[in-house]
């Protein structure tokens, strides 16, 4: 066994290790985008860091192909209902029809003229860097659902930080984006390779169900309404984004992003506290156990309040004088849309968390209803940027996420009191 193996597969405390490791990769997930932002936006300008932004949202939306919401499906089949073997096999259809419906994307974009060959260049390459983390979040996934989440997150924290890594030195050094994030496009491949090949073989039984087409298209059936749930939920993420490359420019694009920065850590931080514990809400709600599935509900809605509080406090006093740090103007005056920007995200992380539930309930129709009206309202989103600029942005972001989050609580507990629970099968 290598020392790369052992290190990987072996810890002390499970639990404790799976707790650190995921918060660990989560963190560098998350922030990931964000630090290449604010490399990018002193060294190579507003407009590099507004043509990223784009880029990054456009690989994100097709991310949510790759992953076709899959992950919370995944660790929460208590039943083992299919193997990992078939994940593995569904994930290769949903990334390959990622990469290809990328591909036509640039190629339309590039024919009629609405984006350079640079930006090409850049949206390709990120949509490669999102598609291995397609491929990673499978394996991560069956780690999880077999209570080894600590094997996944090393393995993700690893490559993740790797690449991340290469990037903001490849920035800073050769201060070209496209062959900064091609080169971290390549460690990646070479390290998520490596990383697979030492924790996965003889662990996760790959080919117990023999193979075969067929649980894949049930698989793939099952999942559809968290792959559109989780495409709706990129496109509604991006919307302000989107409707700002329609009205305004590439610097007010950096801009946004820019501001928008430090939102990151409340959605994270909640993430952080209910990933782990899909599992353990799973095998509550699967044996019955109402009270100890409620209470735990309940303490995670607290604490998500808290984080946003606290998140609040330290926008208010430190967020402008922080980014202000890495912008090229003044952010004077932008205080407002900054605490908008922290309130939405309190909201995205209680509709997070809803969303997760209705999954592990097996209530993905409702869930994907949800988000479908939401998405309606960020399709005015144009609007709003022309009526109030880069603050209608703003204000659109949260009047998003505050309907999303109403709309998923009240599925929620409608499905929670009226004991409602869909077999797999009928979706």
């Amino acid at each position: 066994m290598s020392a790369l193996t052992t290190f990987l597969t072996r810890s002390r405390n499970v639990s404790r290790s799976s707790y650190v490791w995921n918060t660990a990769s989560s963190l560098l997930f998350a922030a990931q985008t964000i630090l290449i932002l604010l490399v990018v936006f002193p060294t190579l300008g507003a407009d590099t860091a507004g043509l990223f932004s784009i880029a990054a949202a456009q690989a994100y939306l097709l991310w949510a192909i790759g992953t076709f919401g899959m992950r919370t499906f995944q660790a929460s089949d208590a039943r083992y209902s299919f193997s990992f073997g078939t994940y593995v096999r569904s994930r290769f259809v949903t990334v390959g029809a990622m990469m290809v419906v990328g591909a036509g994307f640039l190629l339309f974009e590039g024919l009629v003229g609405a984006y350079s060959l640079a930006k090409i260049g850049v949206i390709g390459v990120m949509i490669g860097l999102r598609a291995l983390d397609s491929l990673e979040d499978v394996v991560i996934g069956g780690f999880q659902q077999s209570d080894r989440l600590d094997i996944g997150a090393k393995l993700s924290t690893i490559r993740v930080g790797l690449t991340s890594a290469i990037i903001l030195v490849c920035v800073v050094v050769t201060r070209q984006l496209v062959w900064s994030l091609a080169a971290g496009f390549v460690v990646s491949i070479v390290v998520l390779g490596l990383l697979v090949r030492s924790s996965v073989p003889g662990r996760l039984s790959p080919m117990r169900d023999g193979g075969g087409l067929r649980p894949v298209g049930r698989l793939l059936w099952l999942c559809s309404p968290m792959f559109l749930a989780s495409f709706l939920t990129m496109w509604i993420a991006n919307a302000p984004k989107y409707a700002i490359e329609a009205v305004l420019d590439s610097g007010a694009q950096g801009y946004f992003n820019l501001l928008s920065a430090p939102t990151f850590l409340v959605s994270l931080i909640s993430g952080m506290i209910y990933g782990p514990l899909v599992v353990r809400l799973s095998r509550y709600h699967v044996t019955g156990q109402t009270r100890l599935f409620n209470r735990l509900v309940i303490r995670v809605l607290a604490i998500i309040g808290i984080v946003t509080g606290i998140g609040l406090i330290g926008g208010f006093f430190l967020g402008i004088p922080i980014l202000q740090l890495f912008a090229q103007g003044s952010l004077a005056g932008m205080r407002r849309d900054l605490m908008l920007l922290l309130l939405a995200s309190g909201f995205l992380a209680v509709a997070a968390f809803f969303a997760a539930l209705l999954v592990i309930i097996r209530h993905q129709v409702r869930y994907s209803i949800a988000l479908a009206v939401t998405a309606l309202v960020g399709l005015t989103g144009v609007f709003w940027v022309r009526q109030w600029g880069m603050s209608g942005a703003v204000l659109l972001y949260l009047a998003l996420f505050v309907l999303e989050t109403v709309l998923l609580a009240v599925f929620t507990l409608r499905s929670l009191r009226h004991g409602q629970n869909l077999p797999e099968e009928t979706v």
